[in-house]
């Protein structure tokens, strides 16, 4: 996928950043480098050398290309990695070197182990999975995700994002969404409906998330893409930049165009249902950014802003159903 916040790197410049990481020199012919390119957002390399295999992800220069809510992504992975592998057993790779100095390069960047295996994504979507073994993965993928939910912080709101935390849910999912809404506006983004109409919608349902009580750590972007899977079992789980404290209704396989049965049955319990107003609401945040971002990232096709504005529109009527 390419998008205008990849911050690529030559060969040169990545043996720069791997020897600061190792402590010692490595000779150009030593080290083959490959981009990987299925991520959104970051530029990503699989770097091998003596040391053996790695994997180096580059944060986005500056803040080009980026909405509000992705400040200082690329230590809220690092911290998110350290915090589920220290608290879980989950399969998580580890951190190897941070580097947020900028000395070598424009962008903060870090080196941590290569997972085996391949993407959910690509074996489901792309290599035939059969669906068997597509609900056996989503059944453990739940099995992890309420694990996961279990770490519990004392305030609300995105790691990276920690001037815009606190601790009513209420208050700083308002906070959340608002910044979203203004990023749009920012650059005249059309949502297919109206901003006014959003925001009091948003306002009128926001009395569910007082049932909110109990920060709790969500991945914040559990997509198919994120889960490497090897012989029928989760190897890892990888990019926790967008990971927040918060709900875990706001998780991404609650969400309405993708919850599945076998994922309910591996969590426990079947989120959605237990909180309809809430799970649209997350909706409608997440559809917002969607549509929103294919501008601030210039996506070189519109399939996921047709893709956004309709479920966008559809959640909406729901949602009015509702309340």
């Amino acid at each position: 996928m390419e998008s205008d916040t990849k911050n690529k790197q030559t060969k040169e410049n990545i043996i720069l950043m791997l020897e600061k990481a190792l402590g010692k020199k490595i000779s150009f012919e030593e080290v083959s480098v490959k981009e990987l390119t299925e991520g959104f957002c970051n530029a990503a390399y699989e770097v091998v050398s003596p040391e053996g295999e790695m994997i180096l992800k580059i944060a986005p220069p500056g803040k080009a290309g980026l909405m509000t809510y992705e400040d200082n992504m690329m230590r809220a992975e690092v911290d998110s990695l350290r915090l589920v592998k220290a608290n879980t057993s989950l399969p998580v790779p580890e951190v190897y070197y941070y580097d947020d100095s900028h000395n070598i390069c424009t962008s903060d960047y870090f080196f941590m182990e290569k997972l085996p295996g391949e993407s959910f994504s690509k074996l489901r979507f792309e290599g035939g999975m059969p669906e068997d073994e597509v609900n056996q993965i989503l059944y453990q993928i739940g099995r992890c995700n309420v694990e996961m939910n279990r770490i519990t912080g004392d305030r609300y709101g995105y790691l990276g994002v920690r001037e815009n935390q606190g601790t009513s849910w209420r208050d700083t999912f308002l906070s959340m969404a608002a910044n979203v809404l203004a990023d749009g506006e920012k650059i005249d983004m059309n949502l297919g409906i109206s901003y006014d109409e959003v925001r009091d919608l948003i306002d009128k349902a926001s009395f569910a998330l007082d049932e909110v009580k109990i920060p709790q750590f969500l991945h914040g972007d559990l997509w198919e893409g994120n889960v490497f899977v090897k012989d029928g079992k989760i190897t890892g789980f990888i990019d926790f930049e967008r990971a927040l404290w918060g709900d875990p209704v706001m998780e991404y396989f609650v969400r309405l165009h993708c919850h599945n049965q076998s994922f309910d049955e591996g969590y426990g319990k079947k989120l959605r249902k237990e909180a309809p107003i809430r799970a649209l609401l997350y909706d409608m945040y997440l559809y917002l950014i969607m549509v929103i971002e294919t501008k601030y990232r210039n996506y070189p096709d519109d399939w996921q802003y047709g893709f956004a504005t309709k479920n966008l529109g559809d959640t909406v009527e729901q949602l009015k159903r509702l309340i």
